[in-house]
Protein backbone atom coordinates (compact mmCIF):
# COMPACT_ATOMS: atom_id res chain seq x y z
CA UNK A 1 0.00 0.00 0.00
CA UNK A 2 1.33 3.42 -0.98
CA UNK A 3 0.14 6.78 0.30
CA UNK A 4 0.81 10.21 -1.18
CA UNK A 5 2.40 12.61 1.30
CA UNK A 6 1.02 15.57 -0.69
CA UNK A 7 -2.66 14.76 -1.18
CA UNK A 8 -3.18 11.72 1.07
CA UNK A 9 -4.51 9.53 -1.74
CA UNK A 10 -3.76 5.81 -1.40
CA UNK A 11 -2.53 3.51 -4.17
CA UNK A 12 -2.08 -0.25 -4.33
CA UNK A 13 0.96 0.05 -6.61
CA UNK A 14 2.82 2.61 -8.71
CA UNK A 15 1.24 2.76 -12.18
CA UNK A 16 3.43 1.44 -15.01
CA UNK A 17 3.24 4.73 -16.94
CA UNK A 18 4.38 6.83 -13.91
CA UNK A 19 7.76 8.56 -14.20
CA UNK A 20 9.98 8.58 -11.12
CA UNK A 21 11.29 12.10 -10.54
CA UNK A 22 13.52 11.44 -7.53
CA UNK A 23 16.17 8.75 -7.31
CA UNK A 24 17.05 8.66 -3.63
CA UNK A 25 16.90 6.11 -0.86
CA UNK A 26 14.48 8.30 1.09
CA UNK A 27 11.23 6.95 2.45
CA UNK A 28 9.23 8.90 -0.12
CA UNK A 29 9.71 8.96 -3.87
CA UNK A 30 8.15 11.55 -6.17
CA UNK A 31 6.35 10.34 -9.31
CA UNK A 32 4.60 12.12 -12.18
CA UNK A 33 1.57 10.18 -13.34
CA UNK A 34 0.32 10.08 -16.94
CA UNK A 35 -2.43 12.60 -16.14
CA UNK A 36 0.25 15.13 -15.03
CA UNK A 37 -0.38 14.76 -11.31
CA UNK A 38 2.66 14.70 -9.02
CA UNK A 39 2.57 12.34 -6.02
CA UNK A 40 5.13 11.79 -3.29
CA UNK A 41 4.52 8.15 -2.47
CA UNK A 42 5.60 6.30 0.61
CA UNK A 43 4.94 2.76 1.76
CA UNK A 44 2.42 2.34 4.53
CA UNK A 45 1.86 -0.62 6.75
CA UNK A 46 -1.50 -2.27 6.59
CA UNK A 47 -2.99 -2.63 10.02
CA UNK A 48 -5.16 -5.54 10.89
CA UNK A 49 -8.23 -4.47 12.76
CA UNK A 50 -9.12 -6.87 15.50
CA UNK A 51 -12.84 -7.11 16.01
CA UNK A 52 -12.68 -9.80 18.64
CA UNK A 53 -12.79 -8.74 22.27
CA UNK A 54 -10.47 -10.54 24.63
CA UNK A 55 -12.08 -12.00 27.74
CA UNK A 56 -11.15 -10.32 31.02
CA UNK A 57 -8.13 -11.85 32.69
CA UNK A 58 -8.69 -13.76 35.89
CA UNK A 59 -5.97 -13.89 38.52
CA UNK A 60 -4.41 -17.33 38.88
CA UNK A 61 -5.84 -19.29 41.76
CA UNK A 62 -2.39 -20.20 43.05
CA UNK A 63 -1.45 -16.53 43.35
CA UNK A 64 -4.71 -15.78 45.16
CA UNK A 65 -4.10 -18.57 47.66
CA UNK A 66 -0.53 -17.39 48.20
CA UNK A 67 -1.73 -13.84 48.77
CA UNK A 68 -4.29 -15.02 51.31
CA UNK A 69 -1.66 -17.01 53.21
CA UNK A 70 0.64 -13.96 53.28
CA UNK A 71 -2.18 -11.79 54.64
CA UNK A 72 -2.87 -14.37 57.38
CA UNK A 73 0.77 -14.41 58.43
CA UNK A 74 0.90 -10.62 58.50
CA UNK A 75 -2.18 -10.39 60.71
CA UNK A 76 -0.55 -12.78 63.21
CA UNK A 77 2.53 -10.60 63.59
CA UNK A 78 2.58 -8.14 66.49
CA UNK A 79 2.01 -4.52 65.58
CA UNK A 80 4.74 -3.07 67.79
CA UNK A 81 6.55 0.01 66.64
CA UNK A 82 10.29 -0.32 66.19
CA UNK A 83 12.36 1.46 68.82
CA UNK A 84 14.09 4.54 67.45
CA UNK A 85 17.47 5.07 69.00
CA UNK A 86 18.75 8.58 69.23
CA UNK A 87 22.39 9.36 68.73
CA UNK A 88 24.27 10.21 71.90
CA UNK A 89 25.35 13.81 72.26
CA UNK A 90 29.09 14.29 72.26
CA UNK A 91 30.23 17.24 74.29
CA UNK A 92 33.24 19.03 72.83
CA UNK A 93 34.44 21.94 74.87
CA UNK A 94 37.13 23.11 72.50
CA UNK A 95 35.38 24.67 69.50
CA UNK A 96 38.68 25.14 67.67
CA UNK A 97 38.65 21.45 66.70
CA UNK A 98 35.16 21.77 65.17
CA UNK A 99 34.51 22.56 61.54
CA UNK A 100 32.47 25.59 60.63
CA UNK A 101 29.58 23.32 59.62
CA UNK A 102 29.62 21.59 63.01
CA UNK A 103 29.60 24.95 64.78
CA UNK A 104 26.66 26.16 62.65
CA UNK A 105 24.62 23.04 63.38
CA UNK A 106 25.42 23.30 67.11
CA UNK A 107 24.25 26.92 67.18
CA UNK A 108 21.09 26.05 65.26
CA UNK A 109 20.34 23.24 67.69
CA UNK A 110 20.85 25.59 70.69
CA UNK A 111 18.47 28.12 69.16
CA UNK A 112 15.78 25.47 68.61
CA UNK A 113 15.99 24.23 72.21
Amino acid sequence: MLKCAICGQEFDAVPDDAVRLTHTTARTNVYRFSDGAIHSLRKTRTRLKSESVLPPLEPPREATELLQSVVEVLTELPNSQPEIKSEPEIEIEDESSLTSMQIAFRRRKEIQN
